[in-house]
């Protein structure tokens, strides 16, 4: 049995190790007076009560970390500190296992920007560029055959810098054209206003 590696040591002494600090931490989330105002408080998460008062329980039941890269993580984000929701957890684990992750389905997988950058080798802040500033769905945003966005004009694709140099007009301003939504016709004839 795993605790009885740590029974005989002094309570002093259980500092150093680090299953205990991540246990403390995981109780001092949950109810410190200091954290009166924080998330885990405000969402209700608690600790079960095999867990609360008994280090010896928590070990027992989450064994010891895999090593010092691994930290304390709830399964579901929304759920409770207890045995069946909790495991140790790669920080880049934990990170993607965050609430405020908004996740995508694509290909019948639902995976958060980061995921599916890594799985599809695409630069999660390009994929996020494409959806939240191109406006193109997950599924375009992942699929584009090159590294630019391709525009239709008259049948055929240009790239910015393309287009930019066919209707004479800086990259910029065909850029913000298109956020706004204009007819590739409206952002060729529209003049660009000059600073003077």
């Amino acid at each position: 049995m795993i605790t009885l590696l740590y029974r005989d040591i002094e309570m002093t002494k259980r500092r150093d190790i680090p299953e205990y600090m991540n246990w403390q931490a995981m109780k001092s989330r949950c109810y410190a007076k200091s954290m009166s105002k924080g998330s885990h408080q405000r969402r209700g998460i608690k600790v079960c009560d095999r867990w609360l008062y008994s280090f010896d329980n928590f070990l027992q039941d989450m064994g010891p970390k895999p090593s010092k890269e691994y930290t304390l993580d709830r399964i579901d984000n929304n759920g409770n500190y207890e045995p069946n929701n909790c495991r140790w957890a790669t920080r880049q684990e934990q990170a993607d296992n965050k609430s405020s992750n908004k996740m995508y389905t694509y290909k019948g997988e639902t995976l958060n920007l980061t995921q599916l950058g890594e799985k599809y080798g695409i630069n999660p802040n390009t994929l996020l560029y494409r959806i939240r500033d191109q406006k193109l769905s997950i599924k375009e945003a992942i699929e584009i055959p090159n590294r630019y966005k391709s525009y239709e004009y008259e049948g055929k694709f240009y790239s910015g810098d393309e287009l930019s140099e066919l209707f004479g007009i800086p990259k910029k301003n065909i850029y913000d054209r298109i956020a706004k939504g204009w007819s590739m016709e409206r952002i060729k004839s529209t003049k660009v206003k000059s600073k003077n």
